[in-house]
């Protein structure tokens, strides 16, 4: 069973922790398991499906330190001058943007960005329902990003 797994995970530590795992859940749950097929069959495919789960488990790890690490980079690039002046620069044509919507999109919207307050606290302020902000918020962003790049 370990040579299977470590032809799978290339880790010789890696493969006998996932044989111990899938030999200790056969063992636990010994009494609900109902084998259909040979032993040998059942503890290859089920070494080999820990296998699998092992590698797509580490695949969402590394995504995860990858997202992590670009946006750590990201908040140390924001400490750079010229990032900052950038920064006010798109926040002032975000706020311009603002400034041409109609009424009732332009208070949405400021109250959103500027006050940062959710939805439901916008509706209940606005005597508005939730849906009528989101769909006004939805077509903010929407002529927002027509007119700015971000």
């Amino acid at each position: 069973m370990c040579i299977r797994a470590e032809t799978i995970l290339a880790c010789s530590e890696t493969a006998e922790d996932l044989v111990q795992d899938v030999f200790e859940v056969l063992w636990k749950n010994r009494e609900k398991i109902n084998i259909t097929t040979s032993l040998k069959a059942f503890l290859y495919w089920s070494v080999r499906n820990a296998c699998l789960n092992n590698i797509a488990h580490a695949n969402v790890e590394r995504e995860y330190m990858e997202i992590f690490m670009k946006e750590n980079s990201e908040a140390s690039d924001s400490d750079n001058p010229v990032s900052k002046y950038e920064d006010k620069e798109n926040e002032s044509s975000i706020f311009a943007a603002i400034d041409s919507f109609p009424a009732q999109c332009r208070e949405i919207a400021l109250l959103s960005f500027k006050e940062v307050l959710r939805n439901d606290e916008i509706a209940s302020k606005l005597n508005n329902s939730v849906d009528t902000v989101k769909a006004q918020l939805y077509r903010a962003r929407t002529k927002t990003a027509e007119n700015i790049r971000i």
